[in-house]
């Protein structure tokens, strides 16, 4: 029997999408913080490059990512007492010998315990201007309208329905489980088909909770429960219906079709970018655009407070 866990519903068509592993961040190690920070106080690099006859030259070339320690005050401080014209040649410390004796002072482990002393992991990254990537979520929602979707009189409904349910669920834990969001409600290529694309970032210190523990909230399929409760809520509530109800027939059970409400887990940024991207309707390839409707693509966009 073939497992359909990548299977999705878009538009009515059966479609997989590949769960994506997460890429090791380097910026979250520190060896690698303490050679970068080295790196940045170089002004000038040695590259190396080919000829036309492919014999391998050497020259000197500004660096990128060189940092003005001066502007820095700590940082300009630290370099100056530990550091000879940018050769990692330990000046000695009372504090660091009382902890490692002299025959490790030139040792890889030495440079780690010197910057360690005086810079964490977070000061090394703020000081790079490092921000380390964490994981988004993006679930998209098919809903199977029990109505004749070709007529616009059910559009505004359903797109309001959709809004609120997306927005409710997105805002349920006062944004502690998901910091910042884009989603897009879209018409379909022939402007007939209601759905729905979330692109939503996990707040870091709730990654277990949402994605990496075994009962997160994604793994219990809480977000799929959590969003049919809000369209239910929301179908019921009538306070706000009357500039966009006909009917509500055709509306109860949308959400419950096996492929009704899909997520796939994007744990690397070249991903994010590129979901974060499908949401444009100027960005989509061919064959993927949304046709012209009064109404839709509707984009809305929940910046991190």
């Amino acid at each position: 029997m073939v497992l359909k866990k990548n299977l999705i519903l878009d538009e009515g068509i059966e479609k997989y999408v590949g769960e994506c592993k997460q890429m090791k961040d380097k910026s979250n190690n520190f060896d690698y913080l303490i050679y970068q920070t080295m790196q940045s106080w170089r002004p000038k690099l040695l590259d190396k490059y080919f000829d036309k006859k492919l014999n391998e030259k050497k020259r000197v070339v500004d660096n990128p990512d060189f940092i003005n320690v001066m502007s820095d005050d700590k940082m300009r401080i630290f370099q100056n007492k530990y550091y000879v014209e940018h050769n990692p040649k330990w000046i000695e410390d009372t504090m660091y010998f009382r902890l490692k004796p002299q025959y490790e002072m030139d040792s890889a482990e030495s440079d780690w315990n010197v910057f360690h002393l005086h810079y964490s992991k977070q000061s090394l990254q703020d000081y790079l201007g490092i921000i380390p990537f964490t994981p988004s979520v993006m679930i998209n929602i098919s809903p199977h309208w029990q109505f004749n979707t070709m007529n616009e009189n059910y559009h505004k409904f359903a797109i309001e329905l959709l809004k609120k349910t997306i927005n409710s669920y997105l805002n349920e834990s006062g944004k502690s489980r998901y910091n910042y969001w884009k989603f897009v409600i879209e018409c379909g290529s022939e402007g007939d088909f209601i759905h729905a694309h979330i692109v939503a970032h996990i707040t870091p210190d709730m990654l277990r909770s949402v994605i990496d523990g075994k009962n997160s909230h994604i793994a219990k399929n809480n977000h799929t429960i959590q969003l049919k409760k809000w369209w239910s809520k929301h179908l019921k509530d009538q306070s706000w219906q009357s500039p966009y109800l006909k009917s509500k027939k055709g509306y109860e059970g949308c959400l419950n079709g096996k492929y009704s409400i899909q997520r796939s887990i994007l744990r690397n940024e070249c991903l994010v970018n590129d979901k974060l991207k499908y949401l444009i309707e100027e960005s989509k390839p061919d064959g993927h655009k949304n046709m012209s409707h009064p109404i839709c693509p509707l984009l809305v966009e929940e910046l991190e407070s």
